[in-house]
């Protein structure tokens, strides 16, 4: 089964190159797609697409509907190639071997040039193109057509052609897209795996498969099928799973490598590195240019995987290969530096806790212990982006708890995990969670998330009817407390979840900070939007152009909603207008011809016939704001009535003498009629309406290709008849609109003309070309026009007078003719004019000083850019000139683009000019140039003057920052007076100092006064754009930065820049942990495969290893009295501290001696109460251990108060430092009774006896 592709053409090879990223259908501009149709309308083509995208397929294609031979297999060579067919059909340039590649190319060249009536369709690789570029620049009269991804719809419209239940189509859409990135079967080759799979029924049940599982499916056919293509040696091993093999460990060093590109030279580094039997297999019986070809994606001299999702399943898989996949994480993944994941690790994670699920407990246990909850933040991150298909219950409800308890610690707002993922974690058990907060400010955030959570689970159906019902009356006195906006929205938000309008009214929010009318049409829109009572809601506020009603109106979405909302459209159109008039102010586009089209019935039929022409009243009224949604009711309509096209023919028959005026509405509304459902005897009805008697309505819809094949061809005998009364106007007249009939169906008519009207129309050419005034814009389209119809008939030596009339045109020429938009004059005039020769530049750079002094440029903006992208720095006096001069508010774009031109594409170095225009006080220039003026100053020749003009600029909105309240989360106004943007444009840190300051500026501002948060906010904001833009970037930047935020005045406030500095240190992780070679990366990945990691996989296993090691240590101090000197009375107050200090080295040497590494001890960690720990110990993603040493004579032992006090002291440390274990070793160093000793030790060893992760253990060091 055959789908047509997405055919993108480019106007020649350089426009190809500069465009190297295939763009999915949806993203595409349209003007570009040309239909499969139309591209067998074109001689000598190239046809370009990534592996995969179908080029050998659609060469099939074209074979059988071209008549031709066969299509040849370059590879092959060209021995066998019959000439005789008049359509040539080459596939695969790219296969042919790189060592004759220039010179296949060189013979393609020879065999078009001697057989130049052959039409030629070859197909090849875009980066092979891009890589001779030269050589194919010879090809100079081939279309150049790319095949683009798929998108959605056409994978859907493949899936369902091919018989895939929608059911499973839709969820292999979903498992195998991921955000924004192209799904993988956007690639036809995987579409083609997929379908296979599921006929086969290898591919059964789609929403019990992981990605992991699906990907490797889909890897492992791609394998076969590529194997089946090559002709390689004998393996021993299978095939596949060799090859599959070699691929997962350049996946996961590449991974290492943090890059999704390697050189050629890398791949080969890597295949002779790596001490593996496997890469010797396969060196041995592998082609590394075969290998690339079949499995990987050459671009030039890069290689990539396919997908690089494929390359992150690939690489978790043989991550789970090496050993102690806990402590591995901990080497891989975590950037000791600056104490974060690797941002580039988070997808292959995602791909790791698929296969091993309890993976993800060991990471959280280590973000839940961090203090920072910078941390946290990347963990999130993650969450959102990995499957936890295959997770128990137990795990899901422990995920929910963690998450959800950690959030509400740290009064973060919930919704940072998306909503789909609380729903799937949140079990029965997680119910106690919930608590009844008292209804306070201090508690915003614990009850706005908690009641964000509870209105999703209501929604979702997870809560109980006397669950739900508890918490009703809980929600309505949240709404009802103003003072705290998040509560009231939070609070609302879980009652529309009920469904029950009547649980609040307008009176209810009467005092809100809000807006009451904003926050009960919010409430209407998720409680009832049906309900008559909030339809009635909506359209009165509609009126009054409420977006919040516009929203409402959006989701009516029933039958007798949208009915009822249908006869208030026809009792006041005005509702409607409104309702249309939000597209201008508002991002949401209007749903209610989509409710409509889903609640159709005949009740609504009879009444949107009366919408209808209610509706097109209002077009002859030329209110176009109703062009376009007609057009979305007429395609309702089309969809439920068969001949709906002769009902709305027939409507505008009754409205003809007005409707007439309307052509291009006309014209545009039966296209889309047409295109969406044929109608074979429309075209004969259309004639004999009176419309049909309108000849440019008529001619309109044959030259759109608005009317079937058919009819179009019983039409053509009336076109020359048509294009004559154009020829012979009356006399000493011209009807311009001749060419455009011409043009549209110059073939047939060329056919047709006879001698007599061809002179006609060569004079009718000649007098446009002489008559017409290049400054005429209301007339000058027509002249390149007439040359086009001129070059058909083969007049190019009759033009040749007005060459220079051309040359000065060109300064008004557009990309698109103003009669017929297919023809770009840029383009057009060019190609016409053989390239400006030097004369040609001359008369232009003459002509254009000519316009400045008479003040005519206002449409010279295409020249200008063309100017720019063809480099043509003769060019730069005028540029100048024209900056210099001074041009109406209107024109000020003109000067933008010069300004552009001049200094960014010309790369002008006189900065005089610019000293000028900046310096200048007499608004001789205006104020827009100014401020580009300084961007460039400050951009490109880092100006300090202008720089800290802009700083001056920046501290003066301070005042403007005040904090506010406000219904929709919108940036503050200043954010768009000023171009943050230009300060990551610097590239240097030139302006360190200044930065600086400015950091303090925003933390003083702060410190000042808190209603300047979004003032400091939008400091910090500059700042990151600033440090992340510098391409040079050091470590000691980010020790500076910390060096300020770090200094006591700005204690209180530093906290609030956390953010800053955290995606600072994940920018500056990006580039600075990057390894700096494949080398250190394979190194990296031999070495932690040969490392024997220590059996220790959580923090019980931690406690027990530590408890065995200070029982070694015991038994050392025990037998050689080590601290018998703190007897001495004048030591003893510093007892403990040298017991730490000595303690730390011995702890260390018996780990190391037990084969730890990487293994953390830190002395006097603080807390945030201010207290210090003695001693923490870490290892890896594990929670941390603490060990609190004290002396038995010590007070906090010996007095039972202050032994009470410390245990509650010792609990803070487990909270403190996020740990689930601690030891405290008391030291015996002074000779009191036995009995003071027993007692003082046994009673403290009772008091903790009810904490089994505190351990008490006594070191002796007086008595063995």
């Amino acid at each position: 089964m055959w789908i047509e592709p997405v055919l993108r053409k480019f106007k020649d090879f350089d426009e190809l190159s500069q465009n190297k990223n295939s763009t999915i259908y949806g993203y595409l501009n349209q003007d570009k797609i040309i239909p499969f149709d139309k591209l067998l309308e074109l001689e000598n083509i190239f046809i370009v697409g990534e592996p995969g995208v179908g080029k050998s397929r659609l060469m099939e294609e074209i074979k059988i509907l071209k008549n031709a031979t066969k299509v040849y297999d370059l590879k092959n060579g060209f021995n066998n190639i019959d000439i005789k067919d008049n359509t040539l059909l080459l596939d695969g340039l790219d296969e042919v071997n790189t060592l004759y590649f220039n010179e296949i190319i060189n013979k393609l060249y020879h065999l078009k040039t001697e057989n130049p009536s052959i039409n030629f369709i070859i197909s090849c690789r875009q980066h092979y193109i891009e890589s001779e570029l030269y050589a194919f620049q010879r090809f100079k009269d081939f279309s150049i057509v790319r095949i683009e991804p798929f998108g959605t719809k056409e994978i859907r419209e493949y899936l369902q052609n091919t018989g895939i239940e929608e059911n499973i189509s839709a969820s292999l859409i979903n498992k195998t897209t991921k955000y924004f990135k192209n799904s993988i079967l956007s690639i036809p080759r995987y579409l083609e795996i997929a379908t296979n799979l599921i006929k086969e029924k290898k591919l059964s049940n789609v929403d019990n498969l992981t990605r992991v599982e699906l990907f490797n499916l889909f890897i492992n056919e791609n394998l076969k099928k590529e194997k089946q293509k090559g002709n390689h040696k004998k393996i021993v091993l299978n095939d596949v799973v060799l090859v599959k093999r070699v691929l997962e460990k350049l996946a996961l060093i590449m991974e290492i490598y943090q890059t999704n590109q390697i050189k050629k030279d890398e791949l080969v580094d890597f295949l002779d590195a790596v001490e593996s039997n496997i890469n010797l297999i396969f060196l041995n019986n592998y082609d590394i240019d075969s290998f690339i070809e079949r499995t990987l994606k050459s671009i030039g001299n890069d290689i990539t995987f396919e997908n690089t999702e494929f390359q992150e399943c690939l690489a978790a898989q043989e991550f789970l290969r090496l050993g102690n996949k806990e402590q591995l994480l901990f080497d891989l993944i975590f950037d000791a530096k600056f104490k974060h994941i690797f941002p580039s690790w988070y997808n292959v994670l995602s791909f790791v806790i698929e296969i091993e699920p309890k993976i993800i407990f060991t990471i959280l246990g280590y973000l839940k212990q961090k203090q920072d909850d910078r941390v946290f933040n990347d963990f999130y991150s993650f969450i959102n982006q990995s499957s936890f298909y295959k997770f128990s219950s137990e795990d899901k409800a422990k995920i929910f708890e963690s998450l959800y308890t950690y959030l509400q610690t740290t009064r973060h707002f919930v919704r940072v995990i998306n909503d789909t993922k609380w729903i799937d974690f949140y079990q029965e058990n997680n119910y106690c969670l919930f608590k009844e907060h008292e209804i306070t400010q201090q508690n915003e955030m614990l009850i706005a998330n908690q009641a964000y959570i509870m209105a999703l689970l209501i929604e979702n159906n997870k809560l109980n009817n006397a669950q739900k019902e508890k918490w009703k009356n809980y929600f309505i006195q949240g709404v009802r407390y103003f003072q705290s906006p998040a509560i009231e929205m939070q609070s609302l938000n879980a009652l529309e979840a009920y469904k029950n309008l009547s649980l609040i009214t307008l009176k209810d929010l009467k005092n809100s900070q809000r807006g009451t009318t904003d926050l009960y049409l919010v409430y209407c829109k998720g409680a009832d939007p049906n309900n008559q009572k909030s339809i009635d809601l909506f359209l009165n506020y509609i009126l009054k152009k409420n977006r919040r009603a516009k929203d409402g109106l959006n989701m009516v979405s029933s039958s007798k909603g949208v009915e009822y909302l249908i006869n208030q459209f026809i009792k006041n159109i005005e509702y409607l207008e409104k309702y249309i008039e939000t597209d201008n102010y508002t991002y949401t586009e209007i749903h209610f011809w989509y409710n409509l089209d889903v609640n159709w019935s005949d009740n609504i039929k009879n009444k949107i016939y009366q919408l209808l022409e209610l509706m097109l009243k209002r077009v002859i009224l030329y209110e176009t704001k109703f062009e376009k949604n007609i057009l979305k009711l007429l395609k309702v309509l089309n969809t439920h009535n068969e001949d709906f096209i002769l009902d709305y023919l027939q409507i505008l028959e009754e409205h003809k003498d007005e409707i007439q005026y309307h052509i291009s509405f006309l014209s545009k509304s039966f296209k889309e009629l047409l295109e969406q459902k044929p109608n074979n005897i429309f075209w004969d009805e259309f004639k004999k309406s009176d419309l049909g008697n309108i000849s440019i309505i008529k001619h309109g819809l044959v030259s759109q290709s608005i009317i079937g094949k058919q009819n179009k061809d019983k039409h053509k005998n009336k076109i020359y008849t048509e294009f004559k009364e154009l020829l012979y106007p009356p006399k000493n007249t011209i009807k311009f609109n001749v060419f455009t009939h011409f043009f549209s169906d110059r073939e047939y008519i060329k056919n047709k003309l006879k001698d007599k009207d061809k002179e006609k129309l060569k004079e009718v050419i000649l007098q446009t070309l002489g008559n017409i005034s290049i400054e005429n814009f209301n007339y000058n389209a027509w002249l390149v026009l007439a040359l086009a119809v001129g070059i058909e008939l083969e007049l190019q030596n009759e033009f040749l007078p007005f060459r220079e009339k051309m040359v000065k045109y060109f300064v008004f020429a557009s990309k698109y003719n103003g009669a017929v938009k297919e023809i770009n004059e840029i383009e057009f005039l060019l190609k016409f004019l053989d390239g400006l020769n030097d004369k040609d530049i001359t008369i232009l750079i003459d002509y254009c000083n000519e316009l400045i002094d008479n003040g005519m440029v206002a449409h010279i903006t295409n020249f200008i850019e063309y100017i720019g992208y063809s480099r043509l720095i003769k060019f730069t006096a005028f540029l100048e000139k024209l900056l210099q001069k001074k041009l109406s508010e209107k024109e000020n774009f003109i000067q933008e683009e010069a300004f552009d031109t001049l200094y960014r594409k010309l790369k002008h170095s006189n900065s005089e000019l610019l000293n000028v225009i900046y310096n200048d006080i007499s608004e001789k220039y205006p104020v827009f140039l100014k401020v580009e003026v300084q961007k460039y100053l400050i951009e490109v020749l880092h100006d300090k003057t202008a720089f800290n003009d802009k700083i001056k600029e920046i501290k003066d909105t301070k005042k403007k920052f005040k904090k506010e309240i406000s219904f929709d989360k919108m940036h503050h106004s200043s954010y768009e007076k000023i171009d943050i943007l230009l300060f990551e444009k610097i590239g240097k840190n030139v302006f360190e100092k200044e930065m600086l300051d400015l950091l303090e500026e925003a933390l003083i501002s702060l410190k000042e006064d808190v209603e300047y948060e979004d003032y400091s906010k939008f400091l910090q904001d500059i700042i990151k754009k600033y440090y992340l833009g510098i391409v040079d970037k050091r470590e000691s930047d980010l020790k500076k930065i910390r060096n300020v935020l770090n200094k006591d005045t700005y204690k209180n406030v530093a906290y609030n820049f956390k953010e800053l500095l955290k995606e600072m240190e994940l920018g500056y992780s990006k580039e600075l942990g990057k390894p700096s070679n494949i080398l250190s990366c394979i190194n990296k990945y031999t070495e932690l495969k040969k490392k024997q990691y220590l059996p220790i996989y959580d923090s019980k296993d931690l406690k027990s290893t530590i408890r065995d090691i200070i029982e070694e240590l015991k038994e050392s101090i025990e037998l050689e009295q080590l601290y018998k000197v703190i007897t001495d009375e004048k030591m003893s107050p510093t007892g403990e501290t040298i017991i730490q200090k000595t303690l730390k080295s011995q702890l260390e040497l018996i780990m190391h001696k037990r084969g730890f590494r990487g293994i953390d001890i830190y002395r006097e960690v603080e807390i945030y109460s201010g207290e210090e720990i003695d001693f923490v110990i870490k290892y890896g993603f594990i929670s941390p251990v603490f060990i609190e040493i004290k002396l038995l004579h010590n007070t906090e032992i010996s007095r039972p108060s202050k032994r009470s006090q410390y245990k509650e002291k010792l609990k803070s440390y487990l909270a403190g430092i996020k740990a689930e274990y601690g030891f405290y070793v008391i030291f015996r160093v002074k000779e009191e009774s036995m009995e003071s000793k027993k007692k003082w030790f046994t009673d403290t060893q009772s008091l903790y006896s009810d904490m089994e992760n505190i351990e008490v253990i006594l070191i002796d060091c007086i008595d063995l």
